[in-house]
């Protein structure tokens, strides 16, 4: 969840995170604000399946996460119905999904962000919106071709780090893709090590 506040005069051009709040101002004076690191999770049918490869993970920070049984969790009951959208167009019926974004996230980042910058005026909120972060059970991403799908290359799952680790991943994939091989070893980062069991243990990650 990430809102944007009314204008206030200029304070800071930077990027700021903290446990609290995370905050950027624009040219404008308005800043984008989202709250500390508690994430919400939509519990839906694939949640459930692949719950075993995401628990040891989840259980050592299970205090950052809050879940949601909801309309997400209904629609993709309905999409594992035989013939629905979903089931003709698997790669494709829910790519235009947003999320609603949490209010008490955006009051408590407004909150936070007017208590480590007293000298602000009172703020408002302008607007608010959420979007989902593709995590994998490892949380590191997915580089690589799909040994099942001829042609099918993947780069996704970056679990949050997508704008950091974009550049590379993007000129690997399109090694990959012109020549047939990578400048780097990226065997670490196969699609089909889930189901290996060769699901590694993540270190400092954000």
């Amino acid at each position: 969840t990430v809102a944007r506040t009314t204008p206030a005069p200029p304070v800071t051009a930077c990027a700021v995170w903290g446990p609290g709040v995370a905050f950027r101002q624009r040219r404008d004076g308005s800043f984008n604000i989202a709250a500390g690191g508690a994430l919400d999770h939509d519990v839906t049918l694939e949640s459930l399946h692949q719950v075993r490869f995401f628990l040891p993970n989840y259980w050592k920070n299970k205090a950052l996460f809050r879940f949601h049984v909801g309309r997400p969790l209904l629609r993709s009951l309905a999409a594992a119905l035989p013939r629905s959208a979903a089931w003709r167009q698997p790669l494709a019926w829910d790519r235009a999904i947003e999320p609603q974004p949490n209010p008490e996230k955006v009051r408590r980042s407004l909150a936070e962000l007017q208590r480590v910058l007293p000298s602000l005026p009172s703020l408002g909120v302008a607007r608010s919106w959420a979007g989902y972060i593709d995590a994998t059970p490892d949380l590191m991403p997915v580089l690589g071709e799909v040994p099942a799908m001829r042609g099918l290359v993947l780069a996704t799952g970056f679990s949050g780090h997508g704008f950091a680790m974009g550049p590379i991943a993007g000129r690997l994939v399109s090694e990959l893709i012109v020549d047939g091989k990578t400048s780097l070893d990226i065997s670490a980062f196969r699609f089909t090590r889930f189901a290996e069991g060769a699901i590694g243990k993540p270190r400092s990650v954000l």
